[in-house]
């Protein structure tokens, strides 16, 4: 009878749940509807258009003048119209650091979208890992409450261990207190993915993780070089920095200064056009000296952030291929050693007692958890290797 009870957790072979939002799905609503990914946006739009506005000229100035003598009560009107602009070699350097600058916007959105989206599948995997555990809780608490059951009727009949009664009811609470906890954090992560999809009905089931393959380091390095936008963000704020030390030394050339005035009166009036220079012999005194400081710093910046960012990948490259090997040969121990139907065999067959089989089972269990906290930690170290790929 005790063997109708006992139920094989088969935890590991694949299981396919069609979730009500799939990632692309969710990944699709962050990308849409996050509120962080939008401020980056206008943020960036505000440096593009101050860019922009450095590259007009200031604004005109216009003035009137009106005066009388006290003495001969002759009156006297002035007027006028100025202009000071840039020489034209600085307003091209200007043009270009406006567009250095869209450049850099358009790859630090990228970037920022490639992070946001790693996130939610971070998240999408997490909830992936809770359900599975849910479900194998589940399981283990419905096996629980058989054992506790059967042996709760024993009991009352006489026939049975008390210490193997109150066992029995310990391990089913213990189970059911795992199923809530389960449920609790998996409401965490749910309450983070619902934030960055704006999304408060978002229901996740699926219990099978994204399918990814782990590609040579060769071609990870070289797919990042080349195409992620991290990278390309630093490239494109260097040739910002570049470029605003190149209007920096550019600051000695002097400002033009265009106007126009006239002066009326009594049988008289002057007109005329004047020319002038704003020649900066002392405001831009440092001018070359700080130029070539920010040229300095742009060219340390981008090889030190570029030299980190690839050691932190060839880092991350050696622990996912540890963390496949160890996922993958416990993964195979397990199913080529089936624990669960030894156990059962012995306690059906007297050989062991329900206490021995709680003891035993115990072990197998944690080496269960252990399987699963690798799997997820593979596959989302597998995920920050190919987030450039996304």
């Amino acid at each position: 009878m005790l063997k109708r009870v006992i139920y094989v957790l088969l935890l590991f072979f694949p299981v396919c749940i069609f979730a009500q939002e799939g990632l692309d799905s969710v990944l699709k609503q962050a990308e849409n509807n996050s509120l962080s990914f939008q401020n980056l946006i206008q943020a960036n739009q505000l440096e593009i258009l101050e860019a922009k506005k450095d590259i007009w000229p200031d604004q005109p100035s216009v003035d009137f003048g009106f005066g009388r003598d006290s003495k001969s009560a002759v009156s006297k009107t002035t007027y006028g119209a100025s202009q000071e602009i840039s020489f034209p070699t600085v307003w091209v350097q200007k043009i270009r650091l406006k567009n250095h600058i869209q450049e850099k916007a358009k790859f630090s959105e990228e970037a920022f979208r490639q992070d946001l989206l790693l996130e939610v599948r971070r998240l999408f995997s997490e909830a992936v890992f809770y359900n599975k555990r849910i479900a194998r809780d589940e399981l283990r608490a419905k096996n629980a409450k058989e054992i506790y059951r059967f042996l709760k009727v024993r009991l009352e009949k006489g026939d049975a261990n008390i210490l193997e009664y109150n066992k029995s009811r310990i391990e089913y609470e213990e189970q059911l207190a795992n199923l809530r906890q389960d449920k609790a954090k998996k409401q965490e992560v749910m309450g983070q993915l619902k934030w960055f999809c704006q999304n408060p009905t978002l229901k996740i089931v699926e219990t099978s993780y994204e399918k990814l393959v782990l590609p040579l380091y060769k071609d990870v390095e070289q797919n990042v070089i080349s195409a992620d936008p991290f990278l390309k963000n630093l490239e494109a704020q260097q040739r910002v920095d570049m470029q605003s030390a190149k209007i920096r030394r550019s600051e000695w050339v002097p400002n033009l200064s265009f106007s126009y005035e006239g002066e009326r009166a009594p049988g008289v009036e002057y007109q005329g056009a004047k020319l002038g220079l704003n020649i900066p012999l002392w405001a831009n005194k440092s001018r070359a000296q700080q130029a070539t400081a920010i040229e300095k710093k742009a060219f340390f910046e981008y090889s030190d952030k570029k030299g980190i960012y690839l050691s932190n990948l060839k880092s991350l490259y050696k622990f996912t291929v540890s963390s496949q090997e160890n996922y993958l040969h416990l993964d195979k121990a397990i199913k080529e050693y089936p624990a669960l139907k030894l156990l059962e065999k012995a306690l059906n067959s007297g050989q062991i007692s329900v206490l021995q089989y709680y003891q035993e089972i115990e072990d197998y269990y944690q080496l269960e958890s252990k399987l699963l906290d690798m799997e997820k930690e593979y596959y989302q170290n597998l995920a920050k290797l190919l987030k450039y790929s996304f």
